[in-house]
């Protein structure tokens, strides 16, 4: 797994990364109860919520969003927000605009901007990012069978993500291409 901001791809997970037994415990308890939720879910939209509930459990997130990719327009369309006054429901950004996200999405691969600086040269909201206190940013894609479908956006303090959070992240978001795929379906756009 290619992840920038100095993590070395050969050792993704670092000691100092690794959770203690009772975090991992707690992250694998998070993961149970969102795959429980995703189950019994019969709207895409019901899913969200439970989605930013497991991201604070497992890791310090401040804000989520979730994002719809259309490919065909080359824009990203937000389908949920933790913020929405600041980030609306329904507000779209083109990809090509958004390195971040044109980077995870085309190679589907996690992007982690792991302090203000980073931010700062990737995304053109820095601004907004830091006026809500956050200083790393975590895209993770959502794909399935080489399509991306769309991406999970976490944002934290500066220094907040670990290669730890990268890969429970990554599993997240696998669990949510169903979900998404549904979205795709009830806006019409793709099956």
């Amino acid at each position: 797994m290619a992840i920038p901001s100095g993590i070395d791809p050969a050792h993704p997970i670092a000691p100092s990364d690794t959770l203690s037994p009772s975090g991992a415990d707690c992250a694998m308890a998070a993961l149970h109860v969102f795959s429980a939720a995703v189950g019994d879910a019969t709207r895409s939209h019901e899913v969200w919520p439970h989605l930013m509930t497991a991201c604070r459990e497992m890791m310090r997130v401040r804000f989520l969003s979730v994002l719809l990719f259309a490919p065909e327009a080359g824009t990203l369309t937000r389908l949920y927000s933790s913020d929405p006054e600041t980030y609306p429901i329904g507000g779209e950004k083109r990809v090509d605009q958004t390195p971040a996200s044109q980077r995870a999405l085309t190679s589907r691969t996690p992007f982690l901007a792991n302090d203000l600086f980073e931010v700062e040269r990737f995304y053109g909201d820095a601004q907004q990012i830091a006026a809500m206190g956050c200083g790393s940013v975590l895209n993770v894609p959502v794909h399935l069978f080489g399509t991306a479908y769309g991406s999970i956006n976490v944002l934290g303090a500066a220094g907040a993500f670990s290669s730890a959070h990268v890969a429970y992240l990554t599993i997240i978001a696998q669990m949510c291409t169903l979900p998404m795929r549904q979205a795709l379906t009830e806006q019409g756009t793709r099956s």
